[in-house]
């Protein structure tokens, strides 16, 4: 988002609700880019200690807009992400994607590809996510919406 993300926290002591503010403090780090960011609750008043929790933030996901059947191939096109370093393409001859095969899109600017060597007249479900690199570990968006598709002879 280009903001800084915040999650909600509420924190209780053998099932008493403690109050921010009063009985501890919230602080954030690392929390407006893709990857690892951090919680910091620090204990105040007659509450002490110190915790870090980590969460992670993962990139938007995008839209699937199309996907065109062609002779034992498909043609998949997608909305464009931004801030992401490219997008993942799933597709399966299962709804549930059991033994499913992906395309790796390594730059961030397409929005399109075309799958080949596929069987003819066979349904094939696809999905597409964006990946960000950062600090050397992959994240991953939610994947987009399904579409299906039959290839033609």
């Amino acid at each position: 988002t280009g903001k800084k993300i915040t999650p909600n926290v509420s924190l209780s002591l053998l099932d008493i609700p403690l109050t921010n503010g009063k009985d501890y403090t919230i602080s954030y780090k690392n929390n407006k880019n893709v990857g690892a960011a951090t919680i910091v609750l620090k204990g105040k008043g007659r509450f002490y200690g110190k915790k870090s929790i980590q969460f992670n933030i993962l990139p938007a996901a995008v839209k699937l807009s199309s996907v065109k059947a062609g002779s034992k191939q498909l043609t998949v096109t997608w909305k464009k992400g931004s801030g992401i370093d490219g997008y993942e393409v799933e597709y399966s001859l299962k709804n549930n994607f059991k033994n499913s095969s992906n395309v790796n899109i390594s730059k961030a600017s397409t929005v399109k590809t075309v799958i080949k060597n596929l069987k003819a007249k066979k349904t094939y479900y696809v999905r597409v996510r964006t990946y960000k690199k950062s600090g050397g570990k992959l994240y991953y968006s939610e994947w987009s919406n399904i579409k299906m598709v039959t290839t033609k002879k």
